[in-house]
């Protein structure tokens, strides 16, 4: 297994690094047909959190360990299956995310931002990957003052579930297992995903979030998913949090000739695929329309080689390439 000695901080993406995993983004991702392990990117933001970013991989007929990540910024939390991000007196930008683990995946990705009292920038993505949409992401984030934040993810992953979505945070001063998921929905769970978040002014360990909270957010939700040798189909969210929120769940893609709605991610979504929450991948042989982390899942899966040397050296160099293609394509 890949030894984590310069790897902490940083994101990771089918690494099997063994039993204890800290201070990572760590997605397991079983390279075959089937995609486990689902990616999720928090951003701490100073004193406050902001910009979560849940991503969910529906790769087959049935959908395991999902991500559940509760923030809470107050002082005693304990054991909650819930977010509640208290990050002071009021709560901003709750995100409520549902998923029902069905054998059909069927999921529309509804982001509704109200940021004041007009409603602008008003993101919808209607995934039909059946015939029925029955189950739905639905994201609102309200930009008022009341709200702050809050992420909720609930899953039902089938009969027995257990430690499934478990997040113990503690937004103190210091933040230490501040975004924890075991997500223990099956039999052989070993792969854990755990972010590290510094909640104070200053934000250390950019590897797994670049995020400054003033007047210009740039680069706040970057994921980057190695499964090989190139970095392909990277998740970049751009987000202003002042006064007025303009390209705040901007994920650039070429989704046919238009591009109208703004939360979706990279991908060849074809001619009569619009508004999706995608993730270009071909982990496997008929995934169609799915919410799942671009990886070309083959042979030579970037699990079997050494991660942290992989994705340290390439970061910088992937973020300033991906700022340059935003900014062409926004003219």
């Amino acid at each position: 297994m890949c030894q984590l000695s310069v790897a902490t901080y940083q994101l990771y993406v089918s690494a099997q690094c063994g039993n204890n995993i800290k201070y990572q983004l760590y997605v397991s991702a079983q390279c075959g047909n089937n995609i486990k392990y689902q990616l999720y990117v928090s951003a701490q933001c100073g004193n406050n959190i902001k910009y979560q970013l849940y991503v969910s991989a529906q790769c087959g007929n049935n959908i395991k360990y999902q991500l559940y990540v509760s923030a809470q910024c107050g002082n005693n939390i304990k054991y909650q299956l819930y977010v509640s991000a208290q990050c002071g007196n009021n709560i901003k930008y709750q995100l409520y995310v549902s998923a029902q683990c069905g054998n059909n995946i069927k999921y529309q990705l509804y982001v509704s931002a109200q940021c004041g009292n007009n409603i602008k920038y008003q993101l919808y993505v209607s995934a039909q990957c059946g015939n029925n949409i029955k189950y739905q992401l639905y994201v609102s984030a309200q930009c008022g003052n009341n709200i702050k934040y809050q992420l909720y993810v609930s899953a039902q992953c089938g009969n027995n579930i257990k430690y499934q979505l478990y997040v113990s945070a503690q937004c103190g001063n210091n933040i230490k297992y501040q975004l924890y998921v075991s997500a223990q929905c099956g039999n052989n769970i070993k792969y854990q995903l755990y972010v590290s978040a510094q909640c104070g002014n200053n934000i250390k360990y950019q590897l797994y979030v670049s995020a400054q909270c003033g007047n210009n957010i740039k680069y706040q939700l970057y994921v980057s998913a190695q499964c090989g040798n190139n970095i392909k189909y990277q998740l970049y969210v751009s987000a202003q949090c002042g006064n007025n929120i303009k390209y705040q769940l901007y994920v650039s893609a070429q989704c046919g000739n238009n591009i109208k709605y703004q939360l979706y991610v990279s991908a060849q979504c074809g001619n009569n695929i619009k508004y999706q929450l995608y993730v270009s991948a071909q982990c496997g042989n008929n995934i169609k329309y799915q919410l799942y982390v671009s990886t070309e899942c083959g042979i030579s899966s970037f699990a079997k080689n050494d991660a942290s040397s992989a994705w340290g050296t390439e970061y910088d160099s992937v973020l300033m390439t991906l700022d340059r293609e935003i900014r062409k394509k926004r003219g």
